[in-house]
C-alpha cells in the first residue's frame, strides 16, 4: 500500500511540474531571450581566440587559430591567425587530387563553423521563436535541476536542437544539435561557462562528422575585455 502511495505521489509531482512548465512557457522564451541579449551585449566588449582541430581516424590533421569578436549586429567576425596541417603533399596527379580534397575539407570545416555559430549566437527573435516552438521539460541525471528545451527546424530544415538551461540565470549550460553543413550531416555539443562579472560564453565545442569519420573540436579561450 505504501509503495502504491509513493508511486502515486511521484506521478502527481511530475504532472504538477509539467503543468507548471507548460503554464510558464510563453513567458520563459522572452525572459531567456532577454538574458541572452544582455550576455551578447557584454560579449561585444570582448575578444577571444578559438583553437580548432580537425581529426580523422583519431589523428589531428588540421589545426588553426582564430581571433574572434562580435560586431555591432552580433555577427561573428573571425580572422585566421595561424594554421598548420600534418598532411604531407604528394607529387604529381596524386598531389593535385590531394589538394582538391584539402580544399573541400577546408570548405566543409568553414560550413561546420558557420552552422555551429548559428545555434550559439541566435538573435533575440530567433531565441523567442525557438522557445515558443520547443518542448520544455525538467532535466534528469546530470541535467537535474535544469530546464531541457528541445525544438526542430530551428535554423535549418530538419535540424534538432536541445538547450540545457540554468533556470536561475536563464543561461545555457549545454547545447546539442543534429544538423547539416552543406550536404553533410553533423552532430554537435557546445559547453558554456560564465565569466565572473561578465557574459556567459562557450568554452568547448565538439562536432562529429560520421560520413567523413571526422571530429572537429574547438576550444574558446583567452576572453579579454576591451577597454
Amino acid at each position: 500500500m505504501k509503495a502504491k502511495h509513493a508511486v502515486f505521489l511521484a506521478a502527481l509531482f511530475v504532472a504538477v511540474g509539467a503543468n507548471a512548465i507548460a503554464e510558464e512557457q510563453p513567458e520563459i522564451g522572452p525572459r531567456y531571450a532577454d538574458a541572452q541579449a544582455a550576455s551578447i551585449k557584454q560579449l561585444k566588449q570582448y575578444t577571444w581566440h578559438t583553437d580548432t582541430y580537425l581529426a580523422t581516424g583519431g589523428e589531428t590533421k588540421i589545426h588553426f587559430r582564430l581571433a574572434c569578436r562580435l560586431n555591432e549586429k552580433g555577427e561573428m567576425v573571425r580572422e585566421v591567425e595561424s594554421s598548420e596541417s600534418t598532411i604531407r603533399r604528394k607529387r604529381g596527379f596524386r598531389g593535385l587530387v590531394q589538394q582538391e580534397k584539402a580544399e573541400e575539407a577546408g570548405q566543409l570545416l568553414e560550413q561546420i563553423v558557420d552552422v555551429t555559430a548559428s545555434y550559439m549566437y541566435m538573435t533575440r527573435e530567433e531565441e523567442v521563436e525557438f522557445f515558443n516552438s520547443a518542448t520544455i521539460s525538467d532535466g534528469t541525471g546530470d541535467d537535474a535541476g535544469k530546464l531541457v528545451v528541445q525544438a526542430s527546424n530551428v535554423t535549418i530544415q530538419g535540424d534538432k536542437v536541445t538547450k540545457v538551461v540554468d533556470p536561475e540565470t536563464l543561461y545555457p549550460v549545454r547545447l546539442t544539435f543534429d544538423s547539416i553543413a552543406g550536404e553533410t550531416p553533423i552532430s554537435g555539443e557546445v559547453l558554456y561557462r560564465p565569466i565572473e562579472g561578465g557574459p556567459n560564453v562557450p568554452r568547448m565545442a565538439t562536432i562529429n562528422v560520421p560520413s567523413k569519420e571526422g571530429v572537429v573540436t574547438a576550444e574558446f579561450i583567452e576572453y579579454a575585455k576591451q577597454l
